[in-house]
């Protein structure tokens, strides 16, 4: 779980690097505002695209992390149960001779 927090930490970094060093680009670069608007609106796709691309990656990763912490889930509490199990047994054993 920490680590997903720390890749979307990093995630959400490089996303917002790359938003502010587009748009400090299109507003140094001297051009038509028709040009600067069109960069501003292909960079905005692409930033989004960039986006949605990670947000899902980041989706599938939880996924997989949830879908892995419920197995390892299962087996501990179905080994714990075998173990009250084989103790109940034995203390019944045990009193019975």
């Amino acid at each position: 779980m920490q680590n997903s927090k720390k890749i979307g930490s990093v995630v959400g970094a490089l996303v917002l690097g790359a938003a502010a060093g587009a748009a400090l680009g299109l507003l140094f670069a001297p051009q038509k505002g028709s040009k600067t608007r069109g960069r501003i609106t292909d960079s905005a796709k692409k930033l989004a695209k960039n986006f949605k691309q990670k947000a899902q990656k980041q989706a599938k990763m939880l996924k997989y992390n949830t879908n892995e912490f419920e197995a390892n889930l299962e087996k501990g509490l179905a080994k714990t149960a075998k173990n009250i199990s084989e103790s109940a047994n034995s203390l019944l054993d045990h009193n019975h001779k």
